[in-house]
């Protein structure tokens, strides 16, 4: 494959779970925990909903890791569960989700799949919501590696853009891949 894996490549930033670096961005970005466990900042509480396919056991199990893992540091998750035809054929085509969508992907083993990075790929009503770039993801230097990586034969370079593009999008973070 050209794609680099994210677990061997060292430009690829990784966010691996640690409770006491995230309470320490937290506060350090001060958001204070309050009585009731859940961190504030200016009134407002740090919470938001997480979705996902219902009736999916695996799923629901790993949301109830994460609402844990979350908790434990003072953030409030809620879990919003839909049929995977509401889900896919309406909260996330149409962006109707106001934080965080967990689904899985799959893609060709030789090249990054632009409609997931592109900014025209994200879906809107101007584009009759088609694409998959469901986190809405825009960067115009990604979409110029991308076009790079489409034209380029050469095994070696094509695996430096994809390397550049798998950097980048760890960076900015519309995903996050649990691995």
């Amino acid at each position: 494959s050209s794609e680099p894996d994210d677990n061997e490549d060292a430009g690829v930033v990784r966010y691996t779970y640690d409770p006491a670096k995230a309470n320490a961005l937290l506060d350090a970005a001060g958001f204070v925990k309050g009585d009731d466990g859940v961190r504030k900042k200016d009134g407002a509480a740090l919470r938001f909903t997480l979705h996902s396919t219902a009736g999916d056991r695996l799923r629901e199990q790993v949301e109830q890791l994460l609402v844990q893992w979350w908790k434990a540091v003072g953030v409030e998750v809620v879990i919003q569960n839909q049929p995977a035809k509401l889900l896919f054929g309406e909260t996330i085509r149409h962006r109707k989700f106001d934080s965080m969508v967990m689904f899985t992907w799959t893609k060709e083993p030789n090249k990054v799949d632009e409609t997931y990075w592109r900014c025209d790929q994200k879906p809107t009503d101007k584009n009759a919501f088609q694409g998959r770039n469901y986190p809405g993801f825009c960067s115009p230097e990604v979409d110029k590696l991308l076009d790079e990586a489409q034209r380029t034969l050469d095994f070696d370079k094509r695996r430096a853009l994809h390397r550049k593009i798998a950097a980048s999008v760890a960076e900015e973070v519309p995903m996050i891949p649990l691995s």
